[in-house]
């Protein structure tokens, strides 16, 4: 009975994501029409194009049971969704920076390319420490990294929440920041399920995994609704009902039934 209902909220979820990619995609088309060459806009449409192909890419990976997979996803588009409104409210020099930004250029931290000294593994290891591949020299090894702007995530978030009068991107941040994080850092909450795996070499069937995959698709959804509520607000599109829609018709298709 349990796993029914894990599986049931698995399906909302999946039919959410569907929902509101389609939502997007008819954004898209009813604004695309007022893109007039500017930089900024140029940035908000490239980035609805790009959290509409990770949303494909999550039903993929939905379908496989991959949770980790989805969760990394779900930070990528955390930060791709509170740029796109941050950017619309920059000042240009700001956005010249984003546009000028290139990590594997510009990041401090950058790997060094030198050849590792022929030494015994554990010798290797604390030589490697000493030289820091993550710094290029102990000096510089708790300088932070390299960045396009000095604002952090949040208060890119709140900044675009005031510009667009809608409290949606710091509401968004909240929820998902630190999950999505430690996904893509890989920490020990990420192996978890692997370390599990390593007598078998198999990882946890997905029904085993329901509530996990339920709770890393809410987190995507999340990221999807907020864009469509703001490029709402942002185009004046007066789409609030499609919106509602987009999250509740498949609940109110189940109390129905």
């Amino acid at each position: 009975m349990i796993e029914d209902a894990f599986q049931e909220n698995v399906h909302l979820q999946i039919v959410r994501l569907t929902n509101f990619s389609a939502l997007l995609e008819r954004m898209f088309e009813r604004t695309i029409g007022r893109q007039d060459g500017s930089t900024h806009l140029t940035l908000l449409f490239a980035s609805i194009l790009k959290i509409r192909q990770s949303a494909r890419a999550v039903h993929l990976l939905s379908e496989a049971g991959c949770v980790e997979e989805i969760l990394s996803i779900s930070r990528t588009l955390l930060e791709v969704t509170v740029n796109a409104g941050y950017l619309q409210a920059a000042n240009s020099r700001e956005v010249e920076r984003y546009l000028q930004f290139h990590p594997e250029t510009q990041n401090k931290f950058a790997v060094v390319r030198q050849p590792a000294p022929r030494l015994p593994g554990l010798q290797i290891f604390r030589r490697l420490s000493q030289l820091s591949l993550l710094g290029g020299s102990p000096a510089r090894r708790h300088e932070p990294f390299g960045t396009w702007t000095s604002l952090t995530l949040m208060e890119r978030a709140a900044l675009s929440d005031e510009s667009s009068e809608i409290p949606v991107m710091v509401l968004l941040v909240q929820r998902c920041f630190t999950r999505g994080l430690a996904a893509v850092q890989g920490t020990i909450g990420s192996l978890d399920v692997f370390v599990s795996a390593i007598a078998n070499m198999e990882t946890p069937r997905l029904e085993g995994r329901l509530a996990e995959l339920t709770e890393a698709l809410f987190g995507i959804n999340l990221c999807l609704l907020t864009l469509c509520m703001y490029l709402n607000s942002y185009f004046h599109l007066q789409m609030d009902l499609e919106i509602d829609s987009a999250a509740h018709d498949d609940a109110e298709q189940r109390n129905c039934a």
